[in-house]
């Protein structure tokens, strides 16, 4: 077993609570039990970042190739 098996677990577990957070308020904001474009704008993030963080990373992170490591 790895030794960094809890924080990947710990970070999996970060990431669904992220994306059900953000679905979370989303749907609250949907139903009009929050009011405000800020939470719109807070639930929108959550959920974009969850599903397009990768691509993020992809583009401000450099390959290992380019570093000559």
């Amino acid at each position: 077993m790895p030794h960094n098996f809890l924080f990947i677990w710990l970070v999996q577990l970060l990431s669904i609570g992220v994306i059900g957070g953000g679905g979370y308020i989303l749907y609250e904001w949907y139903e009009g039990e929050l009011v405000g474009t800020s939470y719109l704008v807070a639930g929108l993030v959550m959920v974009l970042w969850s599903f397009g963080g990768r691509l993020y990373q992809f583009a401000t992170v450099a390959p290992s190739w380019s570093r000559g490591t």
